[in-house]
């Protein structure tokens, strides 16, 4: 037991003196937790043009992940985000989009179809509601936004649909 607690001793000191003199260290430097700023009593009255200061925290859109041709997603659910799909077809599907690429070219909707909608997309709809309900009156309410939203397709409907991030 002695000859370990001599090693480890004697290994601690030498550590600390070679780090000392040697020059073999790091340097740590501290970050913000949150990586939120944090500013209060701005005012922008009667300004032509306002520059919002902020840190650059929009979301970052992945391209296409992956291509699919005759996708068949009947009563099951899908995700869209970083998928093309080509000539799939979705009845009594449930759609998943959180705010990634996507591209559909000529699917085919039947039935009943329930776009899910969640973090960046979610946001998005949530502030176009918010939006919609400044215009409406002079103390606008914080709307109640569902995470779905439902279509009934009585006949089947084929379009092209590509997300507006590859449209640029």
């Amino acid at each position: 037991m002695t000859k370990v607690a001599l090693a480890f001793g004697s290994f601690s000191v030498g550590a600390a003196l070679g780090s000392l003199f040697l020059g073999i260290h790091i340097s740590a430097v501290t970050q913000p937790s949150s990586g939120q700023a944090r500013m209060s009593h701005l005012s922008a009255t009667g300004a032509r043009n306002v520059v919002a200061i902020t840190a650059d925290a929009s979301p970052k859109v992945p391209g296409i992940m992956m291509t699919v041709d005759h996708l068949e997603a009947i009563r099951s659910g899908q995700v869209l985000d970083g998928l093309e799909c080509i000539d799939c077809v979705f009845e009594d599907a449930t759609l998943r989009y959180s705010g990634g690429a996507y591209r559909l070219i000529n699917p085919t909707f039947k039935g009943r179809v329930t776009v899910e909608f969640s973090g960046p997309a979610y946001d998005a709809v949530f502030l176009e509601h918010v939006v919609t309900a400044i215009g409406s009156g002079p103390k606008p309410q914080a709307p109640t936004v569902p995470k779905q939203q439902i279509a009934m397709v009585t006949a089947p409907a084929i379009l092209n649909v590509v997300s507006p991030e590859l449209g640029k």
